[in-house]
């Protein structure tokens, strides 16, 4: 909520509401919320609206706004509240910026405090004659809040060195009424007794005044409420010749400005890679573009391949429209040359393999309150230029296409920085692939996962408890699993599974330990989890046979499961901005057995405050 300020009339209470654009980071609306304390009911009443401020009548039967429009004109802007509508406008003289709009006690004027290059000032507008008028000249004084009884003006402003309640009176007197130590807020008036928020050093105090002494006093015309600013004279300082220097406004076009060369690095990395394998980097140097706008993301990266090949990586994201489009090509590795154990021969000649994406995503972001929810379809194409030999033909199939269709949903609630885990939290991710030009090679894949998060026994303790399922209808070759296995078994693909895991995860201890510039150590924590599956003609790849690595096939249904712990450390290094997370997992797959020890790295590139955009979660979509 911005301005924080709640407004009643008639058992109605009335506020305005930051709601973000669902798709675009830098474009976000002001909408009305109305709460009917009789049916204990919140409504919005507004929709992509650009209102600043608004108050609700005694009545409860109209409601004044302030909007800017995007051409940045200040209007005066009457609702009606059970329905919404626009019932009248006015347009504020000058276009003073308008705040804090209040009703006066007989619901027949309005005041505002108004901002201008004057400084603040209060203006009034009558409802009767639609009239505007000033009641407190602009003047370099803090002025809070306004309201009018009968002929008298009660407002809260620094005039006296601290933000105290003053009075105007019909014959132009000005008087102090409170002499708060810290300052006072949000005031009105119920024709008796005057009710503000006197701030104190324990907190902010409600305090009714009734029949306070008024002090008359002056209100300044020039200078500032604070007696030792006004002691400072501006000096004198040294002339300086001001020279007149013309520009040429030159229409901006976009298409000639799409990209901008703004970093580059001495290896070569996969950002997404990158972030949970830092293994990833390679020898090579890679370069990155991002245009002024946002809307084109490019990089461009040169690898030299662990199998001693020079690899070319590009990748573009458009984002200019509401869709995203995302394409990236791989060009230089090894080729891949499937056999299907068959003993042929291996093509005459092998091209470098050439691998080409292309994805469509809608990501839309719906915040509002504590929850926000993160929802993005995507559409993409993979090519990659592989060798598969068909025995029926007789000879290789090269390059195949697959498919891909793709939905997450995530609804998350706002954590705190110490949670591991989000205290309630739900996710959805389901996935189709096919092949419809290869459809002798590859059949389809669908698979669904879903996460829930819930608070732990303990404050800063979570749980969370996932189940995935996926099935292959493969007819040579199986596509690559898209959902989890239990931890401890690896290389293992199913034709349908069913997985289930929870995990507990909780801090240690909080050491705040710092060495120097290059290591500080946020946090110990650990974890406890089980992981259970049931798989049905499972494929067991990389399996030892002879000293050689070799396939086989399991018909049937077997059954997975592990059980283990994780230990890890969230630090920084380097005063890095992003937190690095490490450590060991211990699993066991059958109890009494030996452990299999692991070792844990991420990184967390994207929960730095610089930068951050928030609507899914970690190791989400």
């Amino acid at each position: 909520m911005y301005p924080w300020v709640i407004t009643y009339g008639n058992r109605k209470l009335v506020w305005v509401e930051n709601q973000p654009d669902p798709r675009w980071d830098n474009r976000n609306y002001s909408v009305i919320k109305i709460l009917d304390l009789r049916s204990m009911t919140t409504t919005r009443l507004t929709g992509r609206t650009r209102y600043m401020a608004a108050a609700v009548s005694p009545e409860g039967n109209m409601i004044a706004a302030v909007e800017n429009t995007t051409e940045d004109m200040n209007e005066l802007v009457f609702i009606d509240p059970d329905r919404g509508r626009i019932t009248g406008t006015s347009i504020v003289p000058e276009n003073v910026y308008l705040q804090h709009p209040q009703w006066s006690a007989d619901g027949k004027k309005l005041t505002f405090i108004g901002l201008s290059e004057g400084g603040e000032s209060v203006v009034s507008y009558n409802i009767i004659n639609a009239s505007w008028e000033t009641l407190v000249k602009p003047g370099r004084s803090d002025l809070q809040s306004s309201f009018l009884a009968n002929d008298t003006l009660f407002f809260i402003s620094s005039e006296t060195g601290t933000d105290n309640v003053l009075m105007k009176t019909a014959d132009n007197k000005y008087f102090r009424l409170t002499n708060t130590r810290f300052g006072a807020s949000d005031l009105t008036y119920d024709g008796q007794k005057i009710l503000f928020s006197d701030y104190t050093a324990e907190g902010n105090n409600v305090c009714l005044a009734g029949k306070p002494v008024p002090v008359e006093i002056r209100l300044k015309e020039n200078g500032s409420s604070s007696p030792l600013l006004d002691r400072i004279t501006n000096m004198p300082g040294p002339k300086e010749k001001i020279t007149e220097e013309g520009y040429q406004v030159t229409p901006y076009r976009k298409w000639q400005h799409l990209f901008r060369f703004h970093s580059w690095m001495p290896f070569y990395a996969d950002i997404e890679k990158i972030k949970s394998d830092p293994a990833s980097i390679r020898p090579g140097v890679s370069l990155m573009s991002q245009n002024t706008l946002s809307t084109l993301v490019t990089s461009l990266g040169y690898e030299y391949s662990a199998t001693r090949r020079s690899v070319f990586h590009t990748r573009v994201t458009w984002s200019g429209w509401y869709p995203v489009f995302e394409s990236q090509l791989d060009y230089g590795e090894n080729s891949m040359v499937y056999k299907l154990g068959e003993s042929v021969n291996d093509p005459p000649s092998v091209n470098p393999l050439t691998r080409f994406s292309n994805t469509i995503k809608l990501p839309l972001l719906f915040s509002s309150g504590k929850f926000s929810q993160f929802l993005q379809g995507s559409v993409s194409s993979d090519y990659i230029n592989r060798y598969i030999y068909l025995k029926e033909n007789g000879s290789y199939d090269y390059g195949q296409l697959i498919l891909n269709g793709r939905l997450y949903f995530s609804n998350y609630q706002v954590s705190a920085y110490r949670d591991i885990y989000p205290r309630w939290a739900q996710t959805i991710d389901m996935n189709y692939s096919w092949a419809p030009l290869d459809r002798a090679i590859y059949g389809t894949s669908a698979s669904f996962s879903g996460t829930l998060y819930l608070p732990g026994i303990l404050k800063n303790n979570g749980l969370r408890i996932r189940y995935e399922a996926e099935k292959q209808d493969p007819s040579k070759y199986m596509y690559g699993s898209m959902i989890s296995f239990p931890r401890g078994y690896k290389d293992i693909i199913s034709t349908k599974i069913n997985f289930l895991s929870a995990d507990y995860v909780f801090p240690l201890v909080y050491p705040d330990f710092s060495l120097s510039s290059l290591l500080y150590i946020k946090r110990i924590r650990a974890g406890l989890f089980y992981d259970y599956a049931s798989g049905t003609d499972n494929y067991y790849f990389n399996v030892p046979v002879n000293s050689q690595l070799t396939t086989a096939f399991h018909k049937g249904n077997e059954i997975f499961s592990s059980f283990g712990f994780d230990l890890l450390s969230d630090f920084h290094v380097f005063r890095m901005p992003f937190m690095i997370s490490a450590g060991v997992e211990t699993t066991w797959t059958k109890p009494g057995g030996k452990p299999a020890v692991s070792l844990l790295f991420s990184m967390d590139l994207f929960g730095m405050n610089i930068g951050r955009r928030k609507g899914y979660l970690k190791g989400g979509y």
